[in-house]
């Protein structure tokens, strides 16, 4: 790379405000110069949240979805009683209720691109540029120099994977139009890795991409993921490492479909009365929400990415493992059992968790949406779900397309078929549980309205 093609790059890297030794934290980029796209941040508020632990208190003894379900959701240490909450009650003095530290931190979930605190946003940026010259230094030392003499054989240097024995290979799955292989030097750690990836189809192995996850022993940074000869993330956090080949696949899977379907960051779970989608920027606990909601006993369609066909209100089931960060983690202690034997399991960031694990059964295919929630995190807030005007939910809709500003018209008649197909609420929520009540008895009631 020379000076002025350099140059440019770290331009670009400080406008976009991406991090190259960490996970990016901008949500709108340009589909032909990176590959994907995001979509603008939504209005949020509130005070910040604190990130200590939060440890889960539940009841088993008190059946999810009592009235609607004919088997059991399995064992929980989350269990969402029938009980019926009043918006303006304060439920915090209900043993059962989880704490309202659901703290938000700066460790980024599967997709790089979905934003953020915005003042976080700044300084990674310029992190983003500090680091992203040394490690081009350094790729260029690797490069252009003699061979160091240390090196004890050939593809020890992180940007070199020629010469790596990999011990484990999975078979070519698909994640909507992108088609891959996973690779790692541990077997642990592949055998971890394609527990996370087994929901998606297998396809044909003719023409694929490989992801590869390498373990570099004693030397720092320990870990390196690639996508084909491309390093995607080095690090000394094995949770950050697979996090990247997550995050590759999901925006190779955005760009694959961007063009011809409605795509939306957001997450969607369905109950036996209609299909919830879940909207909201980053940190707003769609993901925490959502794991909490399959708990309950609600099916699991998506998390992150919900793709529609255009002018369809039925979401296509899109099963990757849910991630969770930060204090988020400890509001399901339990899930810590499913991070395998791998090297480092349940010491990282971030806990990458297959959705079986989280409740036995819990993929669906989805069915058309009957209730839409736009979510906003506030810890000094008392949990209300109150109902919200469809303009607002078009608008919500509308920033959180993947098509970001390029929205043709197709794409906007599907946003605002789906915001008329459905009522929306707006869910502000300190306590998970009462808020899961909350969801549940909208939805509920959505269904008793639309039988005849």
């Amino acid at each position: 790379m020379d000076r002025q093609t350099r140059r440019q790059f770290l331009r670009r890297a400080a406008a976009a405000g991406v991090v190259i030794g960490g996970l990016p934290a901008v949500r709108t980029f340009d589909l032909p110069a990176y590959g994907w796209v995001g979509s603008p941040p939504i209005r949020s508020g509130g005070t910040t949240p604190t990130n200590d632990p939060v440890q889960a208190v539940g009841d088993p003894s008190d059946p999810p979805f009592a009235s609607e379900q004919d088997g059991g959701a399995g064992s929980s240490a989350l269990a969402v009683p029938t009980r019926a909450v009043s918006p303006a009650s304060d439920s915090s003095t209900d043993p059962r209720v989880l704490g309202a530290e659901l703290g938000r931190t700066g460790a980024q979930g599967s997709l790089p691109f979905t934003g953020g605190d915005p003042r976080r946003a700044v300084a990674l940026g310029i992190g983003g540029i500090v680091t992203g010259t040394a490690m081009t230094r350094g790729l260029q030392s690797h490069r252009r120099g003699p061979a160091v003499a240390s090196e004890p054989r050939l593809g020890h240097p992180v940007d070199r994977i020629d010469g790596v024995l990999w011990r484990y290979e999975t078979v070519a799955r698909a994640a909507f139009g992108f088609t891959y292989r996973f690779r790692a030097t541990d077997p642990a750690v592949g055998a971890l890795v394609e527990d996370l990836v087994r929901a998606f189809p297998r396809v044909p192995e003719h023409a694929h991409s490989w992801l590869s996850l390498r373990d570099r022993g004693s030397r720092e940074p320990r870990f390196a993921s690639y996508l084909d000869d491309d390093v995607l993330l080095a690090t000394s956090d094995q949770s950050l490492a697979i996090a990247a080949m997550l995050s590759a696949i999901d925006r190779a899977g955005v760009a694959s479909i961007v063009g011809d379907r409605l795509v939306l960051h957001a997450a969607a779970v369905t109950a036996p009365s209609g299909t919830v989608l879940l909207l909201g920027p980053s940190g707003a606990g769609k993901t925490t929400m959502t794991a909490a909601l399959v708990r309950s006993g609600f099916g699991y369609i998506a998390d992150e990415i919900v793709a529609f066909d255009h002018g369809e209100t039925t979401p296509q089931p899109y099963h990757k493992a849910i991630s969770l960060k930060g204090s988020s983690r400890w509001l399901f202690p339990d899930l810590r059992n499913a991070l395998g034997t791998a090297s480092d399991a349940g010491s990282g960031q971030l806990w990458h968790v297959p959705i079986d694990a989280i409740r036995s059964g819990a993929r669906s295919e989805g069915a058309p949406i009957t209730m839409i929630v736009e979510l906003r995190y506030d810890a000094a807030a008392v949990t209300t779900l109150e109902p919200m005007a469809g303009r607002d939910a078009l608008a919500s809709i509308v920033a959180n397309c993947f098509s970001g500003d390029r929205l043709d018209g197709e794409s906007f008649s599907s946003a605002s078929t789906l915001a008329g197909a459905a009522p929306a609420y707006r869910l502000v929520f300190s306590d998970l549980v009462p808020a899961c009540r909350l969801v549940h008895d909208a939805i509920a009631s959505a269904g008793r309205a639309g039988t005849p």
